[in-house]
């Protein structure tokens, strides 16, 4: 089936700034406990609805601690934000003048998404839809056929692709294809050795930057930025917050804890190699 492709001008005249993105790696749910109600039975959906509450706290929490960095983008994980938060994290996207994008908890039809909260009051933006369900992915959960691209956004143009996506070299093209400069990769992710050396080598395919957040916890975490730079250049990956280890010459990690943020400053002016 074809990908769909919709393009969102978000009318943010000017050249393309250098981006401080901030990944807010955030422990995330058992999705099994946070399906929608009607797959639940009514001592599940009390569970649920304690559990989005201590979730939507870590949220908060992780938000505050995340804006220190003064970023230009806040990336949580797959799954991460609660599906009732939209409206709160609209608000403090255009308060706190940064885009917010992140994998909410699953809708009421059942669907994997990604939203961006842009830093002004705009149309209502569509969500990203998760294209492809994981292997251990419950079958009921609804995917998408199409693929959101943000232009003029300040920062270049910047799309988001949901965890196992990032395996489908059909998304990959289009990604390549658009002319896309920041790829946010929201996931809930145990294959993370993987997801770090398809990283490492697409950013370099794809000529774009990557900016992976993963939940925290045990056999998790790694979350990281990848970008097509040699680490001697000026125009690297910029660490400015945390513990990180600079393993290879693209890539920046954060290690498995929760509540950690993590800052870089990407230069989108960066000369071919």
């Amino acid at each position: 089936m074809a990908i769909e492709i919709i393009e969102i001008d978000l009318k943010q005249v000017g050249a393309p700034k250098q981006a401080r993105i901030t990944l807010a790696q955030t422990q995330v749910l058992e999705p099994s406990k946070i399906r929608p109600d009607s797959y639940q039975d009514s001592v599940e959906k009390a569970e649920k609805n304690q559990l989005i509450k201590i979730q939507s706290e870590r949220i908060r929490k992780q938000l505050e601690r995340a804006l220190l960095d003064e970023p230009n983008f806040v990336l949580f994980p797959e799954l991460s934000i609660p599906w009732e938060m939209q409206d709160e994290l609209r608000e403090i996207a255009i308060k706190e003048n940064v885009y917010i994008v992140g994998g909410l908890t699953y809708g009421p039809d059942y669907q994997n998404t990604c939203a961006v909260f842009p830093p002004f009051k705009s149309d209502n933006i569509p969500l990203q839809y998760k294209l492809n369900r994981a292997p251990a992915e419950d079958m009921n959960v609804k995917t998408g056929q199409r693929i959101i691209i943000f232009k003029n956004s300040g920062f270049g143009t910047f799309a988001s692709v949901i965890c196992y996506d990032f395996t489908s070299l059909r998304i990959s093209r289009e990604i390549r294809d658009h002319g896309v400069n920041i790829l946010f990769l929201p996931t809930l992710n145990r294959s993370v050795h993987l997801f770090d050396d398809m990283a490492t080598g697409q950013c370099y395919t794809l000529y774009t930057y990557i900016s992976l957040c993963n939940s925290a916890g045990s056999g998790l975490g790694n979350s990281a930025s990848y970008g097509p730079v040699r680490i001697s250049e000026g125009g690297h990956l910029q660490p400015r917050t945390g513990n990180w280890q600079n393993r290879r010459n693209s890539r920046d990690y954060i290690n498995n804890c929760a509540g950690h943020a993590w800052a870089i400053r990407i230069n989108q002016k960066v000369q071919k190699q």
